[in-house]
């Protein structure tokens, strides 16, 4: 006699259908509740399920989970991870909403942040409120990215808030001032700038790295508009250092003992080549210069 079995996972049913030549009999029976699969991803502690909703690498869909069980209903309100994309919605009004939901929610009040990522075209006074947010719970690292061309967002002081800040990335079209790092940012190791502007003036003639980061181990600069203000990179910490078609600048000067790696990268469609005027690189093992000889 043939048999034929099949699971149903909504009701985790076995059911055999016996078959004989003359006559058809159905039977049905639930197994014991010891036998039933149990859900070994919710039952994982709490720990291991936050670093999964941290991996996801966007708020939303930590925030989707909520609908799987009761277990998961509350579980993203205590991610120490926020990403917001405005490219997960199809609205402006809908992301914004979001954004301010997440980060009113009662829930979330006492939950620091780790990492505060934001890829939108954000006010400078919405990017004052969402910088400040993260900064007043302790973030490590944070993202800030415009997608707009024509963006004309000036990046508020990061300084006022918490001291935590260690990694800070500037992606698209923002101004910096010189009030945007206070009077010095001394826990931040890792700074990454790309298509950052600086007015005229705004550092007073000289972007000097040190005075503001005394700390720095990473610095990449790339596709940065520094007003004609002289460029000076020096620290004793540096050891890694990325310049990419940095432009409009007077005078650059480089000198850091314990720099290991140099990528330096110019194109002449981006203006003039620099004009060094001092490199003193000691520790130098790695370099990777890439200069358009039509630049020259």
């Amino acid at each position: 006699i043939p048999i034929k079995k099949t699971i149903t996972s909504s009701s985790l049913e076995i059911t055999s259908w016996i078959y004989s030549n003359k006559t058809k009999k159905i039977t049905s029976w639930k197994p014991e509740p010891n036998t039933l699969l149990s859900d070994r991803l919710s039952s994982m502690p709490d720990d291991i399920l936050l670093h999964i909703l941290a991996c996801l690498k966007d708020t939303k869909y930590a925030v989707q989970t909520s609908v799987l069980s009761k277990r998961w209903r509350h579980l993203w309100t205590s991610v120490q991870d926020l990403y917001f994309h405005r490219k997960s919605f199809g609205r402006d009004s809908s992301f914004h909403y979001f954004v301010r939901a997440v980060l009113d929610d009662p829930r979330r009040l006492n939950c620091r942040v780790d990492r505060f990522w934001y890829y939108a075209n954000p006010e400078t006074t919405v990017l004052t409120q969402l910088t400040s947010y993260a900064l007043s719970r302790g973030a490590r690292e944070l993202v800030i990215a415009s997608h707009s061309y024509f963006a004309n967002t000036i990046l508020p002081d990061l300084s006022s808030g918490s001291p935590s800040l260690e990694t800070l990335h500037v992606v698209e079209q923002l101004y910096i001032h010189r009030s945007s790092f206070g009077h010095s940012m001394i826990r931040l190791t890792s700074l990454h700038l790309r298509w950052v502007r600086t007015t005229s003036g705004s550092f007073g003639g000289c972007f000097d790295i040190f005075n503001i980061f005394p700390n720095l181990t990473n610095l990449s600069l790339s596709w940065c508009y520094l007003g004609g203000a002289n460029l000076k990179i020096t620290g004793p910490k540096i050891f890694s250092l990325k310049l990419d078609d940095v432009t409009d600048v007077g005078l650059l000067e480089l000198s850091l003992p314990n720099l290991e790696v140099f990528e330096y990268c110019f194109t002449r469609d981006y203006g003039e080549v620099d004009d060094f005027w001092l490199i003193n690189l000691p520790s130098l093992r790695h370099a990777d210069l890439n200069v358009d000889p039509g630049g020259l």
